[in-house]
Order: C-alpha cells, then sequence, then structure tokens
C-alpha cells in the first residue's frame, strides 16, 4: 500500500485490490476514534447505495483489531481543489465545455443521492474527485443525513463554512437546495479561480454569505453559463434550480446529452420536478 494521505483520526491509501489488479483506495479508521467511525459506515453504508458514475464507488469494508477499513474505487487525478489550484498557480483558466461537462457530472451524481432521499451535506471541491478521463465523481459522504420524506429540512450547522448556505447560516435548517447552493459554489471557484466570500472570522464569513452578494462571475463565459450558475447561487433557496432543472437547461443541454451517450450503463429519466 502507499499512502495518499491523512485527516483527523483517518488515513488513505493507494493499494492494488487481490485478483483484478485494480487500483483502489483504502480510507483506514482507528477504532478508538468513536464519531469518526460512525461516520465511516454511514459513508460506506451509502455509497453502497448508488450505482451512479458520477459517485465514488464503494466496493467494500472490513475490521482488524485496530482499525476499520473502507475499500473504494482510485480516482488518479485527486481532488477538484487540487486542480483548481494548480490551474489558478499556471495562471490558465478551465474551457467552458469543461466546466460545463463537470456540472452536469455533478448534477447527475447529486440528482441520484437526492432520489434517495439524502442530503449530501459537505459538497465542496475537496470532496469531488477526478478519474483519469476527467470525469468528476461526488466522495465523502460522511456528514450525509438520510431523510424520512423527500421534502423535509435537516438540522445542524455541519459542513465546510465557506460553502455553507445563507439558509445554514442563519437557522442551522437546509434541505436539497443546501446541496445546489455548494455545487454553485464550486462553479464560481471554476469560473473565477476563487471562493465568493472569504473573511478571517467565521462570523464574519457568514455574515457576507448572508447579506452580501457575490463578486460578478468571469465575463470569458457565455452569459447562459453565468445566469445559471447566479441562479443556483440565490440567497433564497426557493429561486435555486433543482439538479432536474439544471439538466433541463438549454445552456447544458446539448453536453448533457453528448456525455451520456458516454455512459450508457446509466440511466437518467428528467421528470417534472424532483
Amino acid at each position: 500500500m502507499r499512502f495518499i494521505g491523512k485527516g483527523g483520526f483517518s488515513t488513505v491509501y493507494a493499494a492494488t485490490e487481490n485478483g483484478s489488479n485494480k487500483r483502489v483506495a483504502i480510507k483506514a479508521i482507528h477504532r478508538n476514534a468513536t464519531e469518526e467511525i460512525e461516520d465511516a459506515q454511514r459513508e460506506a453504508y451509502l455509497l453502497s447505495q448508488f450505482k451512479s458514475p458520477f459517485i465514488v464507488k464503494y466496493i467494500e469494508n472490513f475490521l482488524d483489531q485496530d482499525f476499520l477499513y473502507i475499500v473504494m474505487e482510485m480516482c488518479e487525478l485527486g481532488d477538484l481543489a487540487q486542480m483548481i489550484q494548480l490551474t489558478a498557480n499556471n495562471k490558465k483558466m478551465f474551457k467552458e465545455e469543461r466546466i460545463i461537462d463537470f456540472l452536469i457530472e455533478l448534477s447527475l451524481g447529486l440528482h441520484e443521492i437526492h432520489q434517495k432521499k439524502i442530503l449530501h451535506r459537505d459538497i465542496k471541491s475537496s470532496n469531488i474527485f477526478l478519474t483519469n478521463d476527467h470525469t468528476v465523481k461526488l466522495g465523502d459522504l460522511g456528514l450525509s443525513k438520510q431523510l424520512s420524506r423527500t421534502n423535509d429540512l435537516a438540522c445542524t450547522i455541519l459542513g465546510t463554512p465557506q460553502f455553507m448556505s445563507p439558509e445554514l447560516c442563519l437557522y442551522g435548517k437546509y434541505g436539497k437546495k443546501n446541496d445546489i447552493w455548494s455545487i454553485g459554489i464550486v462553479m464560481y471557484e471554476l469560473m473565477n479561480l476563487k471562493l465568493p466570500f472569504c473573511a478571517f472570522k467565521q462570523q464574519d464569513l457568514m455574515r457576507k454569505i448572508v447579506n452580501e452578494p457575490h463578486q460578478p462571475l468571469n465575463t470569458v463565459y457565455s452569459q447562459e453559463l453565468r445566469n445559471l450558475v447566479d441562479k443556483m447561487l440565490s440567497k433564497n433557496p426557493h429561486n435555486r434550480p433543482s439538479t432536474e432543472d439544471i439538466l433541463r437547461n438549454p445552456a447544458i443541454e446539448g453536453r448533457r446529452n453528448a456525455l451520456l451517450q458516454r455512459f450508457s450503463q446509466y440511466t437518467f429519466h428528467i421528470s417534472n420536478g424532483e
């Protein structure tokens, strides 16, 4: 096994699966870390429900005397935060077609999560992973919340402050549109190569998120794409599109159809609403 990274009580390794010789990622969590073990077991259970090519694939989990191990598919190109930083450092920009493909893939992955009555609750660029063919996949579902009904709201403040929605900052309550806001923040990062809201203190950051408009999106990108991302970053969650609204948007519809042809094993039906 080869060390990849470490965070809190968990360590991630790259390994080769016996028999198939496929590269896999193994997350090891020490059994003394009770909360982290619970989050990891929740993540393993949730990931096991999904078949989408736009969600990190769960393979198996097992225990030994000291650790819980979760085995997942390997995303060889790392996470989207690293790619954004590298692009900014090299003074380059993402092509609009690539940003649209990322948005389609994230929306398709999130659609399946929402269809299972689950909120992700921690979508951010460092929790979005890339494979060798530059497909993006949602991962890190450790903070996810399963709802009893589709239109339920969850409570408690979780997630990463820069990606928190106004309603989460104000009330500590959120639904599916909180995840849409977070993807909107990721789209803003891709287009402007920086986060829309920053502050040294969390209280000041939350005030900005609630009260201040984000700086305009880079005008090098089409008005249609900018309008869609602006809607995703509406302060009022009722004004944000659903995943299906995003996928029906004329700005991305053509590329959506082309992208789905690459994933013939994946069936997606756009209904009149979520």
